[in-house]
């Protein structure tokens, strides 16, 4: 993940500095253009604030292969690994002010936040006479036969940052990040629940995660009608994991498992987007948003690999990935 993110980096840094040298001079900067100098010391002058206000749609990466969902003996239901589910919605916005300490010192404070909630797969298993789910390595006393497995992410980001320009159209950023993931894993047993009481198996974990961050930004080309930009950013976070899974015993005593954790995280996040430019001020924007993360703790993966009998499980950290595409309006004053 290292390698590729410093490959990226290069990558950009080089096609930005040869469309320096091939447009600089293009007769598409005409005088009465929005996007003339862009990236340039006269565009940084002349504007003072740029804002993006959108929406944001990731999808997870799909969960290890393991098998949790039998027909006794030996049928496989369901695997973990078809639990990728739909992506999820939500906001997503951008704030960068110009030359916060005076026109003679080129730093830029930038905040952005986003979150994708609701990134959920809903499975219902129904098998004669009974199904069988593993859920923190025990089963069902008494298996019914239906259940419906629900899996569910929400993802939310917060940045603060400093950026200053370091080429005619590259930026270096530095900051501060908090990234949070929330999971909840169910299987319910759907043939004896009703809308007011819900019977099976719960558990949720929630990973807090914060620390600083670095990376790049720039303009890859610039028209008259629009521009295309692409940047990534590589964070350090200290992840703080709390978790609790519950369920009940033959006897209908309750049983319930907590996790809790904390671990160092690695996180990549790419993007690249568009902007077509309605007036000076106003632009349409459409692009792609990466994460790549490492050492997160995810909620499939606690299943198959705590136990419900313990009062308290070590946390296993993966590595894990969102992709999705944002959409949306950007201003300049």
């Amino acid at each position: 993940m290292r390698n590729a993110a410093t490959i990226f980096c290069c990558i950009l840094s080089s096609f930005i500095a040869m469309i320096d040298t091939g447009f600089a001079q293009s007769p598409i900067f005409a005088p009465d253009s929005p996007w003339v100098g862009y990236g340039f010391v006269q565009d940084d002058y002349d504007t003072k604030i740029d804002a993006e206000l959108g929406f944001i749609s990731l999808y997870r990466s799909q969960p290890d292969s393991n098998p949790f969902v039998f027909a006794l003996p030996s049928t496989t239901l369901l695997n973990m690994d078809q639990l990728a589910g739909s992506g999820g919605t939500g906001f997503d916005g951008l704030l960068t002010i110009k030359r916060i300490a005076g026109s003679k010192h080129p730093i830029d404070l930038q905040t952005r936040f986003f979150e994708s909630r609701g990134m959920t797969s809903l499975n219902v298993i129904e098998f004669n006479p009974e199904v069988v789910p593993v859920f923190y390595n025990g089963i069902p006393a008494d298996p019914v036969s239906s259940y419906l497995v629900d899996y569910e992410t929400d993802l939310q980001s917060a940045e603060l940052n400093l950026r200053t320009q370091i080429l005619s159209r590259l930026y270096a950023v530095a900051g501060l990040r908090y990234f949070e993931i929330a999971e909840r894993f169910d299987i319910v047993e759907t043939a004896i629940s009703s809308p007011s009481q819900r019977f099976g198996f719960f558990s949720s974990n929630d990973n807090d995660a914060i620390g600083g961050q670095i990376g790049l930004e720039g303009v890859l080309v610039a028209r008259s009608f629009g521009r295309i930009t692409g940047g990534v950013k590589w964070a350090y976070l200290s992840n703080s994991v709390e978790g609790v899974a519950s369920a009940s015993d033959s006897s209908g005593s309750p049983l319930i498992t907590n996790l809790n954790d904390t671990e160092t995280t690695h996180l990549v996040d790419v993007q690249l987007g568009a902007t077509f430019s309605v007036t000076h001020w106003l632009g349409l924007y459409a692009g792609y948003q990466g994460l790549f993360g490492s050492d997160f703790a995810l909620a499939p993966t606690q299943s198959r690999s705590s136990q419900l009998v313990l009062p308290t499980n070590p946390v296993v950290f993966e590595s894990t990935q969102w992709h999705g595409y944002r959409l949306g309006a950007s201003l300049t004053w």
